[in-house]
């Protein structure tokens, strides 16, 4: 059988537009939110993280890149870029080496942009 079509050589996560979990998750591959977390998610390598126009994460985010297109409150700890998008809200702190907001995003934050000394 191809690598292509091997499940477990794939390393991705979706939580659906439905769903709502609570607490701490590390995640590893490419990772879609389109539901609810509140809690802690940490992304254990540098695949990106997409919150989702449905998306809502309320707590603590530790990842490389991410893109937001839902909301997020809390915090966000980025080694790599963020990017919020014109669907995006956010309220809260950030460290991130890059910061991008679209217009149309509704941003209230704290932020700092050099990121040397995050906790990996």
């Amino acid at each position: 059988m191809s690598e292509l079509f091997k499940l477990e050589s794939q390393t991705h996560t979706y939580i659906g537009e439905k769903s709502s979990i609570s607490g701490e998750f590390n995640f590893q591959g490419h990772t879609l939110i389109a539901g609810e977390i509140e809690g802690e998610v940490r992304m254990s390598n540098e695949s990106p993280l997409v919150i989702e126009s449905t998306g809502r994460i309320k707590g603590i985010i530790r990842c490389h890149h991410i893109k937001v297109y839902g909301a997020v409150e809390g915090q966000i700890e980025a080694t790599g870029k963020i990017t919020f998008f014109p669907s995006s809200s956010f309220s809260g702190v950030i460290e991130a080496s890059d910061l991008k907001i679209l217009p149309g995003s509704k941003i209230n934050m704290e932020a700092r942009t050099d990121v040397q000394n995050l906790p990996s």
